[in-house]
């Protein structure tokens, strides 16, 4: 066990998504019916277990890492890892403060490649980008308040497919689309169902 932990935590280290503290001890939690170990938990001391502070390594059933992860009072805190069963390349990468997602968040292909990347600022989305397995993007996204409001699309070309703007999460205002060589074929208006219910709530609201 000390010997997992050790090439673990060194690979950790390599691939660029954190360092993680090496727990002091560790315990199996759970197992597959075939009795291999499913779930680990390590700790750095009985008062951390008892705080309910503790890494927690899930195993796919041939051995190979699954995810890991930390947590802080009883919630996902720092760094998660997490790994795909066959040749075990690092398959994302998301960091959490306390329950919520803050900061990087990383999808990785199996080859290693960046498959969708976006930035979290207290469990609310802020931006986003998705990318075909040729590098090429397919989506950039904007949030506000952790809401999608915009949205820009390309073909695995690079040429611009479609962009628009998003209302909880319905198509609104004008949205422009492309054919693969980039030329203008198409504009559709959505209007603004939502919006307008708003506004005329509001005025509604305003007049009594």
């Amino acid at each position: 066990m000390r010997v997992f932990v050790l090439l673990f935590v060194t690979s950790l280290f390599l691939s660029g998504c954190g360092l993680f503290p090496s727990p002091k001890s560790w315990e199996y939690v759970s197992f597959y019916p075939s009795g291999f170990p499913r779930v680990l938990h390590g700790t750095q001391n009985s008062k951390a277990y008892l705080d309910s502070t503790f890494t927690r390594v899930e195993l796919y059933e041939n051995g190979q890492v699954k995810n890991w992860s930390n947590f802080m009072k009883g919630e996902l805190d720092g760094t998660v890892l997490g790994f795909y069963e066959l040749g075990g390349q690092l398959g994302a990468c998301y960091n959490y403060e306390l329950g919520k997602l803050n900061g990087a968040y990383v999808e990785y292909y199996p080859s290693g490649l960046v498959k969708s990347e976006y930035s979290y600022f207290k469990g609310q989305a802020q931006q986003g980008k998705t990318y075909f397995e040729n590098g090429q993007l397919i989506g950039e996204l904007e949030f506000e308040f952790g809401r999608l409001i915009s949205g820009v699309y390309y073909y695995s070309n690079g040429n611009l497919r479609s962009k628009g703007r998003f209302r909880y999460s319905r198509k609104i205002g004008t949205w422009y689309s492309y054919d693969s060589l980039g030329v203008l074929i198409d504009s559709t208006d959505f209007g603004d169902p939502v919006g307008d219910r708003i506004r005329k709530a509001q005025q509604e609201s305003e007049q009594r």
